[in-house]
């Protein structure tokens, strides 16, 4: 999964899956200058677990999965479903 911020500054990686946080913590990362990848969307300059270097320490968020649901529902129900966005 493509998830995981590796931040050399911090020598530290932060992932979170989507609805967790995910955008919030990207602009996290991009406001501190902190990126390896320069993207002009943060939520691009994810990468793979397997790219974190070994002695980086690795942060994951989680949510609890009935808030996760409940975000993830009024997602749906308030955007437009087309084949880009499905």
């Amino acid at each position: 999964m493509r998830a995981w911020h590796i931040c050399p500054k911090w020598e530290t990686s932060f992932g979170a899956a989507a609805k967790c946080g995910s955008t919030m913590l990207a602009d996290f990362v991009s406001a501190n200058g902190a990126h390896r990848l320069n993207a002009n969307d943060s939520r691009r300059g994810r990468e793979c677990w397997s790219m974190i270097p070994k002695g980086y320490r690795a942060v994951m968020v989680v949510r609890h999965p009935v808030d996760r649901f409940a975000s993830l529902y009024a997602n749906i129900v308030e955007r437009k479903r087309s084949e880009s966005n499905f």
